[in-house]
This record gives C-alpha cells, structure tokens and sequence, in this order.
C-alpha cells in the first residue's frame, strides 16, 4: 500500500500577501494491490461552506492510518492512535 497525502489543506480565502494559510481538510490516496478500488468523499460542498474559513472534511486522516496498520501492515493502531476509534464515526474506506 502506498499513501501520499498533502501535509495541510488550504483556508478559502487569500491572506495579506495574496496567498493562504493552512486550512484543516487535505487530499490523500492510496494505491496498490490490497486496496479497495472505491473512492471516499468528504460531504457535499455547498457554495456556503466557502466562506467559511476552510471545508469541513468528512474522514479523519487518523482513522486511514489506523486501517492501513491493522488490516495492512498487521499492527496495532492503539500505541500509534489511542483515540477514540473511528474518529469521524465512520470507517475508512480502504
């Protein structure tokens, strides 16, 4: 399995010095032989959500890390991620 995923989302609106800050939601995927060929979406924009600071994102990127230790490395997640599981009261979906 591999996973790339950006470091930090960006907030919806241009700072000071014409460009943007960190924001909270971010892109990730995951490719290989052992993942699921499905894609999983955050919840549907609206034009409202954008003028907000920043998307509300609908999968905690705790929770991807948590499936790709146990069901594909074969590690227990707890050490790693103690909280509360899943995150955003819904599975992953690798």
């Amino acid at each position: 399995v591999i996973c790339l995923f950006t470091e930090f989302g960006r907030r919806n609106y241009e700072n000071g010095s014409f460009g943007t800050d960190h924001g909270g939601p971010f892109t990730m995927m995951l490719a290989g032989g052992a993942v699921n060929g499905s894609a999983g979406n955050g919840p549907t924009l609206q034009n409202s959500d954008l003028t907000g600071e920043f998307p509300n994102y609908g999968i905690d990127f705790r929770d991807i890390h948590r499936e790709v230790l146990n069901d594909h490395l074969g590690v227990n997640p707890t050490p790693v991620f103690p909280e509360a599981q899943p995150l955003n009261g819904n599975a992953a979906v690798i």
